[in-house]
């Protein structure tokens, strides 16, 4: 049965989005977003202090302040980061790929952003829970090959890494992670009284990625320049 993917894209607007856009990120943004009005406090120039935030409520809100060669995000979302590059912000940020091109909504370029940060990168990457269990799963498989699991082994491993390693990865940081996993010997792997870890060869560093905060802030800062860019050229 094909999948009419016009329509999913319809309903879901982080469909389209690889995964180097976060896309699970944009759906959150889109989740604190829906309602937003946009409010200029301030605008002379570069110099502009704009706020979003849906009326009555301030979960979800944020505001861009940029002054030439800087801009900053502030508020319930992303809060706590700014970035320099161009003498204008908001067209970088909307143009980041070629001049004149407005990049498309959710396409964010963390990486490259990153790079961009004015003074401390704090908190810049951090433990990501879906690179681990990714990399669990991945794990979980080979174990199944090496040893040779049957269907009914090989559920058991599932479950169990799942009950007591999976379950848990969102109170995880990288260390933590590190020592849940290396210290995991599972029932399903007791090959007469010895159970050995799932992989032998662990390198935590293949967890970090971006932190969620941090993707959070790319996200509302492409959301609030488009929309920005949008209804002042109206």
């Amino acid at each position: 049965m094909s999948t009419d993917t016009s329509t999913q894209t319809a309903t879901d607007p982080a469909a389209g989005l690889a995964d180097h856009h976060y896309p699970k990120a944009y759906r959150q943004l889109l989740g604190y977003v829906d309602g937003h009005d946009m409010t200029v406090l301030h605008e002379d120039g570069l110099y502009r202090h704009i706020r979003f935030a849906t009326p009555g409520t301030s979960i979800g809100s944020f505001d861009l302040v940029t002054w030439p060669g800087h801009l900053a995000i502030s508020g319930d979302l992303g809060s706590g980061w700014t970035f320099r590059r161009e003498e204008d912000m908001f067209a970088w940020f909307a143009n980041t790929y070629r001049a004149g091109y407005m990049v498309p909504a959710g396409h964010i370029n963390p990486s490259y952003w990153s790079e961009k940060l004015a003074g401390s990168r704090r908190d810049y990457e951090g433990f990501s829970e879906d690179k681990f269990t990714a990399d669990v799963n991945a794990m979980v498989d080979s174990a199944i090959t090496r040893h040779a699991l049957d269907d009914g082994d090989a559920a058991e491993l599932r479950q169990e890494t799942q009950d007591e390693v999976l379950d848990h990865a969102h109170s995880y940081d990288t260390n933590s992670a590190y020592d849940v996993l290396s210290s995991f010997r599972p029932e399903a792997l007791d090959f007469g009284g010895s159970r050995p870890t799932l992989t032998n060869d662990v390198d935590p560093e293949v967890w970090d990625d971006c932190d969620h905060h941090f993707l959070m802030a790319c996200h509302a800062i492409l959301w609030g320049v488009r929309k920005y860019l949008t209804e002042t050229s109206s």
